[in-house]
């Protein structure tokens, strides 16, 4: 592919011009990355590139060809023409440059965008179900470094039939995360499972032990009453996190909306005589009051 200096030598026909070009579009791009205080490792590993393919671009010494321009505006939020405008300008103190308002903004959204944790959707195993609107009941969020290219799902186990599996127990109501861009292979896996005992006979995700036999798939848990055979078309994703779920009770008995299920406040003399122990509770234990 060409590179964006052949592709305009009619407005930069002499070699003195594409180098000057080179070089001040180089600086512009350098000058623009202290800006935003990244150092050349930061810049070249997100892009995937080296170092010394960034540094040869922001000393002029590297013919850059279109996609790696793209690129690089891309990571910075810019336009193409920012860099290669004869008139802007990177190296005022209080500004950056001469963006418009709307690369202003894209330059924020970006910014924020690389800060903000991602949302994960949290559905329940009984409404995943075969061919239908699902939809998340909760959110768990995770940074964008741990999710990198991962696409992920979360899943709230209703079952026990996990509890003995030889990688993880899952009990109900603890939440797994499973990988769904990945290759299936041994270990702990959501599958679409047809007529699931528990959920009135849906077709829909089911957490498995998923095992390799001579060449053949196999899933297991303990509402199968043997290893079943799997398809590759039934395999969703594998497991890669749990949240588990703990009672608050033994911890805390007074603390409200934790109380045992067979008890009830009545009147307002018991809801207020709670209250009082919560108080003091909070007070011998917490010490957040004097």
């Amino acid at each position: 592919m060409k590179g964006y200096w052949q592709l305009n030598n009619k407005r930069y026909s002499k070699e003195s011009d594409l180098l000057r070009l080179r070089l001040e579009t180089g600086e512009r791009f350098k000058q623009f990355r202290i800006k935003v205080d990244k150092t050349q490792n930061e810049v070249a590993t997100k892009l995937g590139k080296s170092n010394s393919w960034l540094s040869s671009v922001e000393n002029g010494e590297h013919n850059l060809l279109i996609p790696d321009l793209l690129l690089l505006c891309e990571y910075y939020g810019v336009s193409p023409s920012y860099f290669l405008d004869q008139e802007s300008s990177v190296f005022g103190s209080n500004s950056i440059g001469n963006l418009d308002p709307t690369e202003l903004t894209q330059l924020f959204f970006n910014k924020m965008n690389s800060i903000l944790p991602v949302q994960v959707p949290i559905y329940m195993q009984s409404e995943y179900i075969y061919g239908e609107d699902i939809k998340p009941f909760d959110y768990v969020f995770w940074s964008r470094q741990r999710i990198a290219t991962r696409e992920i799902i979360g899943v709230q186990a209703q079952t026990n039939n996990m509890v003995q599996n030889p990688y993880q127990s899952i009990f109900a109501n603890d939440r797994v995360i499973f990988q769904i861009n990945t290759p299936m292979r041994v270990g702990v896996g959501a599958i679409w499972s047809f007529q699931r005992k528990g959920f009135e006979n849906t077709n829909g995700l089911s957490i498995v032990e998923i095992k390799r036999k001579k060449n053949q798939w196999f899933y297991y848990n303990s509402g199968c009453p043997e290893d079943m055979p799997l398809q590759e078309s039934q395999y969703i994703g594998m497991a890669i996190h749990k949240n588990s779920t703990t009672g608050f009770e033994n911890i805390n008995p007074l603390w409200q909306g934790f109380e045992p299920k067979d008890h009830t406040l009545k009147v307002d003399s018991e809801i207020k005589a709670k209250i009082t122990k919560e108080d003091n509770w909070i007070k011998e234990n917490l010490r957040i009051f004097k």
